[in-house]
């Protein structure tokens, strides 16, 4: 990024209420060097950052603008503006974006996860398999370097994902050894924390944490159930595996899961494939129709205030725009091997041509 350092010798020199001639003659340049340093157009020599600072009674931190780690907004701001370009589908101009940055704030753990995570979501968004690829081996670098960062969480957040890529690579012991730096507990201080704030008669706050809690426990119950699924599947055994799904379905349900979060959809998808592959159509495009308006509730978060478990519950909304999100949803489908059979069928079209007008 470029070194704009000119509004800012111009605004302290005005403050000072000297002219550029008169800093050219302090400093022993030109006047015509220090116009040039105002616009941009050339910066100080390194042997006058010092004294120019002083002669502006500011330090060279100021005036060069720097800056260490950016604030929560600032990280924000620049994700944001990486999602757009990686949404245009240019994955390599986001890139380029994401990596000038990095080398702007190198040592930013924030911004490190921020941006490691953006190339892990939008892997799929590129036809290219090699910058595919180097999207995957960029974002390892990231998390493998967020190891060592001073901020537990998101060395903690960085240890799972770092799991997951490299048992994705078939890294297997990586994978383990990742997992064994992971703080393993039995104990969910949480827990503990939502007495002491009820103690404390801060009802509101203890109420936010339990519900949180819920939330979050519901989601690895969901996990897990996921592994028992994909290791039935694995044994073909097709109808243990939609029992299983119709468990996780009933759970949400009871615990109005499936009002709030549309991490359920993916309990109905599971079940289309898997009638998909039994060979009973009817029953698949039957569970797909049900996966639709169970993925919209991802689109709807924070819309619970009467719900009776999750009225005080605040989630983050995705910040992938809706429509990206439908979209690389009815893709994967199409593209799936368990539907192939299907894409003929005039509903299952229907149904695809739906999911990408979905919002």
């Amino acid at each position: 990024m470029a070194l704009l350092m000119g509004k800012t010798i111009q605004k302290l020199r005005k403050a000072q209420g000297m002219t550029q001639e008169q800093v050219a003659a302090t400093l022993g340049v030109s006047t015509a060097a220090v116009s040039k340093w105002e616009t941009d157009s050339t910066y100080p020599d390194i042997s006058l950052l010092s004294p120019l600072a002083r002669l502006l009674k500011t330090n060279v931190d100021r005036l060069v603008n720097f800056k260490g780690n950016l604030s929560e907004s600032e990280v924000a701001r620049f994700e944001k503006d990486a999602r757009s370009i990686f949404e245009t589908g240019n994955s390599q101009e986001a890139m380029i974006f994401c990596q000038s940055l990095l080398r702007e704030y190198p040592n930013d753990d924030g911004l490190k996860f921020r941006l490691a995570s953006l190339y892990m979501f939008y892997l799929g968004a590129s036809s290219d398999e090699e910058l595919a690829n180097q999207q995957l081996t960029a974002a390892i670098r990231l998390f493998e370097a967020l190891r060592s960062s001073e901020n537990l969480e998101l060395r903690h957040a960085s240890l799972h994902v770092l799991a997951g890529l490299y048992m994705m690579n078939d890294e297997l012991d990586k994978a383990e050894q990742v997992i064994e730096e992971l703080p393993n507990t039995d104990y969910d201080t949480r827990m503990m924390k939502t007495n002491i704030l009820f103690r404390k008669k801060e009802f509101e706050e203890s109420l936010k944490l339990s519900q949180m809690c819920i939330f979050h426990q519901v989601r690895d119950i969901s996990l897990h159930l996921y592994n028992l699924v994909k290791i039935a599947r694995n044994y073909k055994q097709y109808d243990k595996a939609k029992a299983i799904l119709e468990t996780g379905i009933e759970l949400d349900k009871l615990l109005h899961m499936d009002r709030i979060s549309g991490l359920n959809a993916n309990y109905y998808l599971s079940k289309a494939e898997i009638s998909a592959i039994q060979g009973d159509t009817q029953a698949a495009l039957i569970e797909l129709e049900q996966f639709i308006p169970a993925l919209k509730k991802v689109f709807a978060l924070n819309e619970n205030l009467d719900d009776l478990l999750f009225d005080k519950l605040e989630l983050k909304d995705p910040s992938v725009s809706p429509a990206f999100i439908a979209k690389g949803m009815a893709d994967l489908i199409e593209h799936s091997e368990e539907f192939q059979s299907l894409l003929t069928d005039e509903r299952f079209k229907t149904l695809l041509k739906t999911l990408r007008n979905l919002v």
